[in-house]
């Protein structure tokens, strides 16, 4: 999924912030990534999309546009999946995930992402009891958007639901193994980002 005119509505944000190419991508995306959405040869996820105008403190809202039909087909099928899961209907959850995996993730690394976040919580409600492999799953996960994130200092990050998401699953596998002083740091630092979280929604 991308956003219409997203390249001209960044760059004119930026702008109006007295911003570098060099500080708005800083913890987002790459300066050539940027560079080339703002020239409006590369696409943006809504996502980066939110996080790029969040940093800039312009107004973000968004209007998607569906690459194709299984694009748009995948975005909301995923919705569903979620749907399904928060209300803890797991084998429709189940059902719309494989769904999801017949339209190949509409070749959307966003999408994959999410999809394993959403595997790894219908493996963990359906009483999976072996941490490390859900562990491993939803590491891989926060690793698509976040090869080299520091589980030790990631507050300077702009991180999606998803990535919130997934460090909060991942802690409280630590949290389970018994390794509680990694967890108390851990929270004291995204305690921040969950407040402001907060304030958001």
């Amino acid at each position: 999924m991308g956003v219409r005119n997203a390249g001209k509505a960044i760059r004119e944000a930026r702008l109006k912030a007295g911003l570098t190419q060099e500080q708005l991508s800083e913890g987002v995306c790459s300066v050539l990534s940027l560079s080339r959405i703002e020239n409006g040869s590369a696409g943006v996820s809504p996502v980066t999309f939110q996080a790029l105008m969040a940093h800039a403190g312009a107004p973000c809202e968004v209007y998607p546009i569906f690459a194709s039909r299984t694009d748009f087909d995948c975005f909301y099928t995923l919705s569903r999946a979620r749907f399904y899961m928060d209300s803890w209907q797991l084998d429709y959850a189940f059902k719309e995930l494989n769904k999801i995996e017949d339209l190949h993730f509409a070749n959307n690394k966003l999408y994959y992402q999410e999809w394993l976040s959403l595997y790894g919580r219908l493996l963990v409600r359906s009483g999976c009891k072996n941490h490390s492999a859900i562990y491993d799953l939803f590491s891989m996960a926060l690793h698509i958007t976040r090869p080299q994130i520091d589980y030790s200092d990631f507050r300077h990050l702009l991180l999606s639901i998803v990535e919130i998401e997934l460090l909060l699953t991942l802690h409280r596998n630590y949290f389970i193994s018994e390794n509680a002083t990694f967890v108390t740091a851990f929270v004291h630092k995204l305690l921040p980002i969950l407040q402001t979280l907060k304030l958001i929604i």
